[in-house]
């Protein structure tokens, strides 16, 4: 509890109009994300209206969830009232850290995962850790094939490592579930691929929306949970299938996520300090 406090009171500390804005989003900005944030976060809300706001979160995550909404409130409404680098540098952090946070604690299955991988590695990438955030991307590709905001942020990060054929396998992986999609199948002939396109996945899923779902009764009685150390908009439609069944990976656990030692050299490349 020491440790959220503390990310609290430096927050506040930061000049221009964050320095009067509280830590959790206020009844404006909730207003902006999804309606998840208002079922955990809103005070004095009645059993049915947690019911329908919550959303197919679960009970374990919707005890996590408010950690996305500050991450994502902070993306969408503060990162642009910040007014110096310094500023700006201590909140990109924060918002990685409760991004982390529901990733450690939210349960293994949890349908937003890849959404949450893929606006953490949006972060990641204003922090200039290129290499961190091909890791989320890959991570979310690697929990969901099919979830498709993912393929190609991480086919331009690759393409600016001048990495094209690993650009190319991930632009080949992406047709193989979007077969239909302009933008891989620019991006695939762009990294050297050759028509005809690959064929699609035989396990291509529609999507399904979410289902509603009772929150837990007593969450809001429990204590928010220390963040740890350290874009908003809708939630993900999970696709069928892909949370209980997630895609096998490499034992360094992400599809297409290079080997240690060359990240290690990619975050030198980026002037990044090593980690203690």
């Amino acid at each position: 509890m020491r440790k959220y406090i503390i990310a609290c009171v430096l927050l506040s500390m930061g000049a221009g109009a964050n320095a009067a804005l509280p830590y959790s989003p206020t009844d404006v900005e909730l207003a902006t994300l999804p309606p998840f944030c208002k079922a955990r976060i809103k005070e004095g809300l009645s059993k049915a209206e947690k019911v329908a706001l919550s959303g197919n979160i679960g009970e374990s995550n919707f005890l996590h969830i408010h950690h996305y909404c500050i991450a994502a409130n902070f993306m969408k409404n503060r990162l642009r009232l910040v007014s110096t680098p310094q500023e700006r540098e201590h909140m990109l952090r924060e918002i990685v850290a409760n991004y982390a946070y529901v990733l450690e604690h939210g349960e293994k299955t949890f349908w937003m995962r890849p959404q949450i991988h893929v606006e953490m590695a949006s972060a990641l990438l204003m922090l200039k850790q290129k290499a961190e955030a091909i890791s989320q991307y890959s991570q979310a590709i690697a929990f969901n094939p099919a979830y498709q905001p993912a393929y190609m942020p991480l086919i331009t990060a690759y393409r600016e490592l001048g990495n094209t054929s690993t650009a190319l396998e991930v632009a080949t992986a992406g047709l193989r579930q979007f077969p239909g999609s302009k933008p891989l199948q620019e991006a695939y002939l762009s990294a050297g691929g050759k028509k005809p396109f690959p064929e699609p996945a035989a396990n291509v899923v529609p999507e399904v929306k979410p289902k509603l779902e009772s929150p837990p009764s007593k969450a809001t009685d429990t204590q928010s949970p220390e963040p740890v150390a350290g874009p908003a908009g809708g939630a993900a439609v999970p696709t069928s299938g892909s949370a209980s069944e997630p895609e096998v990976v490499s034992e360094r656990g992400c599809r297409f996520c290079p080997p240690e030692e060359i990240q290690k050299k990619w975050r030198e490349s980026f002037g990044e300090q090593p980690k203690q």
